[in-house]
């Protein structure tokens, strides 16, 4: 995943990197804004850039570097590697993605 600055609202600046590290060892949202949050599966972290509640894209470097419109999603592999992009996910096509990367239902194990 490329890295970027980003900053919170309220604490100091930061990488996408360290964000997605906090989120943990889960499958991640990376979604910028566009007023309204995408329903995720249960498990999926969220990671959001701009928006309410979101974080800051000052420089504009993680909207660049991810060719990012409003809604724009990644899912996020645990080992940080993209899995899925989407221009506006939803619920199914997010539940038909993680189910892709992690091979469950297509007879991998």
């Amino acid at each position: 995943m490329p890295d970027a600055p980003i900053a919170t609202h309220s604490g100091p600046p930061m990488f996408l990197t360290e964000a997605f590290i906090k989120a943990g060892t889960r499958f991640t949202l990376l979604e910028f804004g566009n007023g309204a949050a995408a329903e995720v599966p249960e498990g999926v972290e969220t990671i959001r850039i701009g928006g309410e509640g979101g974080f800051a894209d000052a420089k504009g470097l993680a909207g660049a570097r991810y060719d990012a419109e409003p809604g724009t999603g990644y899912l996020l592999r645990p080992d940080g590697y993209v899995a899925a992009r989407f221009r506006h996910p939803t619920r199914p096509v997010l539940d038909t993605a993680l189910a892709r990367a992690t091979g469950i239902g297509q007879g991998l194990s």
